[in-house]
């Protein structure tokens, strides 16, 4: 844990190995903050408690085990919120920074707590993809929540101009901060193999 550093905890419903952009602001907030990525998933088999030097708390949902039905996805919801509470309370970060609808209500509780809080709304969640690929109830919650918080949330982040537009004229807030997905390269040494095969 780093000395005199405010600590930045980023909530995420989902795979944290599997997403590049969580991932990338993990690992760029963690040269200056004490970072810890918070998630869960229907990951099968040990979580990394680290990943790239990224702290992880993992929650595995004992409700990921029922069978799968309309009114257990709100029952998951409602137990990742329980125990990812009680896990942010023990960390006690200065910021919390959300990822996606399925996280802002954490923001939202713990702004009364004197927290700095940050939402990444990395699609659109209004999208007709998602109210069909939910349940309808929990689709309309979680519509209303972000519909209801985002305008209290201190800083807004998105993918592109386009979500940015709809959610500043939508809801009515300050365009959001438009920060790309921008895949990773890596470098490849320039060679002559292909002619020294004679494939050309």
């Amino acid at each position: 844990m780093k000395k005199n550093v405010k600590k930045v905890a980023i909530l995420l419903f989902g795979d944290y190995l599997r997403d590049g952009r969580v991932q990338r602001t993990a690992e760029a907030l963690k040269e200056k903050f004490d970072v810890k990525v918070f998630v869960t998933s229907d990951y099968i088999g040990d979580y990394p408690k680290e990943f790239k030097g990224v702290a992880i708390e993992f929650s595995s949902l004992k409700s990921k085990k029922l069978l799968k039905h309309p009114l257990i996805q709100i029952i998951k919801f409602i137990e990742y919120f329980w125990v990812t509470s009680i896990q942010i309370k023990k960390f006690d970060p200065d910021i919390i920074h959300c990822n996606d609808v399925f996280t802002i209500l954490f923001g939202w509780i713990f702004k009364f707590r004197g927290k700095k809080v940050v939402y990444d709304s990395h699609e659109l969640w209004k999208d007709t993809q998602h109210k069909y690929a939910y349940n309808s109830r929990l689709f309309k919650m979680l519509y209303w929540l972000e519909k209801v918080i985002i305008g209290k949330i201190d800083a807004v982040i998105t993918v592109g101009d386009y979500i940015a537009d709809i959610l500043q004229r939508d809801y009515m807030i300050n365009r959001p901060f438009v920060i790309r997905n921008i895949t990773e390269t890596e470098k490849v040494e320039q060679t002559d193999i292909v002619r020294e095969k004679g494939i050309i």
